[in-house]
């Protein structure tokens, strides 16, 4: 078997590539490892978020249809109306006494 240059080449580059994962290797499998416990760590919040994020998509669709399909649109501007008033004398019951440089709102 005649070894050529390029034989020889490769049997070096096979070598250092060899020494270098043999160095490499234990910084690779400690990453992972911190990789793997932020996962764990992180993934429940994932699901948390997502699982609030579904809960909303459904209310608001389930009061979309609602709107869109059981009231009618009148009443749904009565309800809405109503609704307004209610929560602006709510707000200025709670502002009325609030004094902003002398003058009262």
């Amino acid at each position: 078997m005649i070894l050529t240059l390029a034989d020889l080449a490769a049997y070096i580059g096979s070598i250092f590539i060899s020494l270098v994962m043999t160095v490499i290797y234990p910084v690779i499998v400690f990453l992972q490892a911190i990789q793997s416990i932020a996962n764990s760590i992180l993934i429940p919040f994932e699901l948390l978020i997502n699982l609030f994020i579904l809960v909303y998509n459904l209310a608001v669709s389930i009061v979309g249809q609602t709107f869109a399909t059981v009231l009618p649109s009148t009443y749904t501007l009565l309800l809405m109306s109503a609704l307004s008033v209610k929560i602006g004398l709510v707000i200025y019951h709670y502002l009325k006494d609030v004094e902003i440089l002398g003058c009262k709102i």
